[in-house]
């Protein structure tokens, strides 16, 4: 055939067949996190309260003593552990007719109210209008002994009437400060989340940490002036047993543990508010 090659085609290469790919492993499964103790659950709860309510570590430190001192502040700030102890004592004179049976047995009426009691604020407050309703009987009585007999039991007893009448008017004071106290914890709060100023809320921790400071040193201080005046009203009327009892039955006055945690959590709260960071 007219351009056809004479020599013979030559057959085409076999191609060799493809190597067979082994069956792929599946990839590994993810390893579980890994937990790093309390401390990264405690992180991580931070961070996504954090990234809930819009504020770092140190706003919710002290957004957190904000509210656990608001909640402290009305529990019993003071109590008087002893006072069933004392009406225990008056009415047992008084059944007896001892020559000081009238004035023990109205001194039972008046510690009847306070048996196993803890005060707080509000009942403070309460308190001071009982003391002054105490003082005015006493200083009706004092005045009726006084027509008889002019005694040295008379004049220490009206001075100890005094002393009831500043008690009472200190209780109204102090009241009136925690009254403050609140709303200032209350506003520097509503400060923080609206307008992220804190400058009241750290006032207001403070404040709040110098009154319930001040409730705790002003309850041993009390306590120690009451021992010593009611030994020595007893001790010159020649009612040495009774001084005796009045003494062994202290304290009269104690700071209660709602004054404790408030001073607690809100001298925390002002510490945080000055050395925690916000990241």
């Amino acid at each position: 055939m007219v351009g056809a090659s004479s020599e013979p085609q030559a057959a085409p290469a076999r191609q060799a067949p493809a190597p067979q790919q082994p069956f792929a492993a599946p990839a590994p499964a993810p390893a579980p996190a890994k937990h790093h103790g309390f401390g990264s659950s405690g992180s991580n709860f931070q961070g996504t309260l954090s990234a809930a309510t819009g504020f770092g570590k140190r706003s919710l430190a002290m957004l957190g003593g904000a509210v656990a001192s608001f909640v402290c502040m009305f529990q019993p700030w003071v109590s008087l552990p002893f006072a069933d102890k004392g009406l225990d004592y008056a009415l047992q004179q008084a059944a007896s007719g001892s020559s000081t049976a009238m004035i023990e047995q109205q001194l039972g009426g008046a510690f009847k109210a306070f048996i196993n009691t803890s005060f707080d604020m509000p009942h403070v407050f309460s308190l001071s209008g009982s003391l002054r309703g105490i003082a005015s009987a006493a200083n009706t009585y004092i005045t009726q002994m006084s027509s008889y007999a002019d005694l040295p039991a008379l004049q220490q007893a009206q001075s100890a009437v005094g002393s009831i009448n500043l008690a009472a008017n200190v209780l109204t004071i102090f009241f009136v400060l925690w009254i403050a106290c609140l709303a200032a914890l209350i506003a520097g709060v509503v400060l923080k989340f609206l307008k992220k100023n804190d400058v009241v809320l750290i006032a207001a921790f403070g404040a709040t940490a110098a009154i319930s400071l001040i409730c705790v040193i002003a309850s041993f201080v009390v306590n120690g002036q009451v021992e010593s005046n009611l030994v020595s009203a007893f001790t010159s009327m020649g009612s040495s047993s009774t001084a005796g009892i009045i003494a062994s039955i202290k304290p009269f006055i104690q700071p209660a543990f709602g004054a404790i945690l408030t001073l607690i959590f809100s001298a925390a709260g002002l510490v945080c508010s000055f050395v925690l960071k916000e990241d």
